[in-house]
């Protein structure tokens, strides 16, 4: 079953708008904040500050051999790709995903993005 976002999901005061969809989710244990939802991205990225925060040993990092496009028109190298178990919703309603990221080293205003 595909996790989905509705309207309702936004919480805006408004139905017209055209803001990004930020959200939190639990990634491997830790709540983080500033996951930006892209429709238009096939990869799901987490970037290298994100990673090292999160402590995750970087010799779990698989090789990443295809260079993602996108990032401001140009090529960019992913340092690695890992599959870490995604966690979203709140106790009533959650559910886990396992998702497999590319890490990039670059700054973002967001910690993560999921395409």
């Amino acid at each position: 079953m595909p996790i989905t976002f509705t309207e309702e999901d936004f919480k805006l005061k408004t139905a017209s708008h055209n803001d990004a969809m930020v959200i939190e989710a639990i990634i491997a244990g830790w709540q983080i904040g500033k996951i930006l939802v892209d429709n238009g991205s096939s990869a799901d990225i987490i970037f290298a500050n994100t990673f090292r925060e999160i402590k995750i040993d970087p010799h779990l990092l698989e090789p990443a051999e295809v260079p993602l496009l996108g990032f401001e028109g140009k090529p960019v190298k992913a340092l690695g790709k890992i599959t870490l178990p995604v966690s979203f919703g709140n106790l009533d309603n959650a559910r886990t995903e396992c998702i497999t990221f590319d890490m990039v080293d670059m700054r973002y205003p967001y910690f993560a993005i999921l395409g």
